[in-house]
């Protein structure tokens, strides 16, 4: 979950649906922070439709968590292991919150520096989201930790940028499916090397 400039927000009150799985249609609250927002319910539904059944049993890296939306999505849909980092302490305490509404005992929420947490971390991820604040060169530092070892070869990187945001692609992945959707471009990248 990204940071935009200014304050922005999709709905009145803070909620974000679940959209398929276990959890389908269970609304949860998020707080009220400059910038958050969750990643749109048919930008969710496209993503998991991408996937298909590689979330079931996956390891999965929410490296940017804000709400959750991502997250949670996976974990509602079969995901074994889901790690949500979120640098905000407010935003980190409501997503251990929801954790503990949905009885989930395979999430992790880690309050800290994406950046700086994965950079030493030895652990590897089936599935990354990554939908770091709109600058390209957070877009590819994040790519050039995940092709440094922290999703597995064959691994699955999701990718939400600005829509006029031009990210070099490392040849250590490959683009599987690319679309937009109003100001945002997400890609769904293969880790073939």
């Amino acid at each position: 979950m990204a940071r935009r400039p200014g304050k922005q927000k999709t709905t009145a009150d803070n909620t974000l649906r679940i959209i398929g799985g276990e959890w389908r249609s269970r609304k949860l609250q998020f707080p009220d922070a400059n910038g958050l927002r969750p990643t749109s319910g048919k930008i969710r539904e496209t993503l998991f439709n991408w996937l298909g059944h590689q979330v079931i049993g996956s390891s999965v890296l929410d490296m940017f968590a804000g709400s959750g939306a991502l997250g949670l999505e996976a974990l509602s849909r079969g995901a074994t292991q889901v790690i949500m980092l979120e640098k905000d302490r407010k935003v980190a305490e409501q997503l251990k919150q929801n954790c503990a509404i949905l009885k989930v005992d395979n999430a992790a929420v880690i309050n800290s520096d994406a950046m700086a947490w994965a950079s030493g971390v030895s652990c590897v991820f089936d599935i990354v989201f990554l939908d770091p604040p709109f600058a390209a060169e957070m877009a590819l530092r994040c790519l050039d930790l995940c092709k440094s070892g922290i999703v597995k070869c064959d691994g699955f990187v999701y990718l939400e940028t600005a829509k006029d945001q031009q990210v070099e692609i490392p040849e250590e992945f490959e683009v599987l499916k690319d679309k937009s959707s109003g100001n945002v471009k997400y890609q769904l990248l293969r880790r073939i090397k």
